[in-house]
């Protein structure tokens, strides 16, 4: 069995009942989803929510919507070349909307961290560890119930905010093209527990996922599991690419790491032949060591780009047929290959350990605790028919649009709940965790 790609560039949009619309002569049906994406508010929420560092002061540092416009730039170039692949070596094929592709990736890559909660991964990793340690919340649920919470992922809930969310509410989300969806799922699958690092399809989604595979004729292998979309293998290389990089500039920016430090991992890249004409331009002290370490990222992300393209058509084969299990990335060749690799040791044995950065995130834990306490008992309180205390009551009032309604299922309200928390920007969170703990300023 092999994927096609008829299917694979689809333009019909999930949900939509009406799929014989007007071509727009202005927009591609991608470039409308980037549209879609970039003009909702949890995208624009990214803005004050932490890449690595948690509430910097320094506006030179990534937040996740720079981080997110960078990796929807390098999957627009990867998908631009990907889509001139396909057309020259299948050009009399019917495919439609090969050279839509960079518009694909862009939509793609621009979504994939829109379900990410306040303070980056550490938040992720307080939501988890909150429900590990408090198992009498989830008592009654079944094993895959638990495991939304239990192994709770900010991929997942980036499916469940544009499918379920943002938009049109409970009817389609933001109504994207299966070809953007599945571009844009690096997991397209449910979480198995401890067996699964990571995953991109919450319980409470199952069925979405299960119309978007079918749509785009991705490869089962088991129950609510397929094979990746071929885009989401570029979609992931565009982010990594861009993580490792940034990861160190930000490093640079607050001091961590040096400039003579970050040139020591590039060495071997900077002293080959094919680097001689930008030597002079990143070794310049005319020139701030700002400037020259754009220069180094322009040219080195360019050539990984090139890179994973060669991969990309090397693999196409064992791709299409759902039998590639490495990122691309670790197939590229040296030395830039071994400098993704330093990068990525670099920055946990130094960026990663900063103390300020380890301060913070333990306050995490804390601000994540008083929230998920409160608005989980909440949620129990009113989904097993008791009467709702005046703190209940103003709990859901805070919520808004995705109050806890009271034939919810607990399971829904604790879906509800996070949908709520995860939403929350940085400074929002820790200020509501204040107000929670009665720690008001008068």
């Amino acid at each position: 069995m092999k994927m096609q790609w008829e299917k694979l560039l689809t333009t019909k949009r999930f949900f939509e009942k009406d799929q014989n619309r007007e071509k727009d002569p202005c927009r591609c049906d991608f470039q409308k989803d980037y549209d879609r994406v970039v003009f909702s508010p949890s995208f624009r929420r990214l803005g004050k929510k932490t890449q690595v560092h948690p509430l910097s002061s320094n506006d030179h540092i990534h937040t996740r919507i720079t981080h997110s416009q960078e990796v929807a730039s390098t999957g627009r170039s990867l998908g631009t070349r990907a889509g001139d692949y396909l057309q020259s070596h299948l050009p009399e094929s019917n495919i439609p909307n090969m050279d839509e592709c960079g518009a694909l990736l862009q939509a793609a890559c621009l979504a994939h961290d829109i379900g990410n909660p306040p303070f980056g991964h550490a938040g992720e990793e307080a939501i988890k560890a909150w429900f590990k340690e408090h198992p009498e919340f989830l008592k009654g649920f079944s094993d895959e119930e638990k495991n939304d919470f239990l192994y709770w992922e900010g991929n997942a809930q980036a499916l469940r905010v544009v499918t379920k969310l943002e938009t049109y509410y409970r009817e389609g989300g933001m109504r994207l093209t299966y070809a953007v969806l599945g571009s844009f799922m690096k997991y397209p699958y449910i979480s198995r527990g401890e067996k699964t690092e990571k995953f991109g399809c919450f319980w409470s989604e199952r069925e979405e996922l299960r119309e978007i595979a079918l749509a785009l004729g991705l490869i089962n292998y088991s129950e609510y599991s397929w094979r990746r979309h071929p885009f989401a293998y570029l979609s992931e290389a565009a982010d990594d690419i861009c993580y490792r990089m940034t990861d160190i500039e930000d490093a640079h920016e607050l001091k961590i790491l040096n400039y003579d430090e970050i040139m020591t991992l590039f060495k071997e890249y900077v002293d080959h032949d094919d680097f001689e004409k930008y030597r002079n331009r990143i070794r310049d002290n005319c020139i701030f060591e700002r400037r020259r370490l754009s220069t180094l990222r322009a040219i080195f992300i360019n050539s990984c780009l090139d890179q994973v393209m060669a991969e990309f058509k090397n693999h196409i084969e064992e791709i299409l047929e759902g039998n590639l299990q490495e990122p691309l990335i670790s197939l590229i060749q040296e030395p830039q290959k071994s400098i993704l690799e330093t990068m990525s040791k670099t920055c946990k044995e130094k960026v990663f350990k900063d103390q300020r950065k380890i301060e913070l995130e333990i306050s995490v834990h804390s601000i994540m605790d008083i929230l998920l306490r409160n608005f989980c008992t909440a949620a129990l309180e009113l989904t097993k028919g008791e009467l709702p205390s005046f703190k209940t009551k103003k709990i859901c009032e805070l919520m808004g649009a995705t109050a806890i309604q009271k034939d919810d299922t607990t399971f829904d309200a604790y879906h509800r709940v996070l949908d709520y928390i995860s939403g929350m920007t940085d400074n929002y969170a820790a200020h509501i965790a204040t107000q929670l703990s009665g720690s008001i300023k008068i």
